[in-house]
């Protein structure tokens, strides 16, 4: 797992790039399509986290998703594909608790 800090505005956030050994599960769709589940990873409170999800070398990113604990507001502020075979998430976690991210990936074989 790769760290860096991005600026972001005024704020600075902190990059985690998730490679093929963070995927947890992995789920054929059928017609090229996979799901990656990949590891969670925390969030500290009022804090903006990148959250880069690259795709297996022989596979391209179609989309990005995520989920979070606690039942309260959180926010992507951006969520696209950065290159052909990388997808970006911005998350921003506006309260007071730490809290853990489980990320989501779709792929296509090229």
């Amino acid at each position: 797992m790769k760290k860096k800090v991005t600026k972001v505005g005024k704020r600075a956030a902190r990059t985690i790039r998730l490679g093929a050994n963070r995927v947890r599960a992995t789920q054929n769709l059928g017609d090229g399509f996979r799901r990656h589940v990949l590891s969670s990873v925390t969030i500290a409170a009022n804090q903006i986290i990148r959250i880069e999800l690259p795709a297996p070398s022989d596979r391209r990113v179609i989309s990005g998703g995520w989920t979070i604990t606690q039942l309260t507001n959180a926010f992507a502020t951006d969520s696209y594909p950065e290159t052909p075979s990388l997808w970006v998430l911005y998350i921003s976690n506006p309260t007071n608790s730490t809290r853990t991210i489980t990320p989501y990936l779709i792929t296509k074989r090229r």
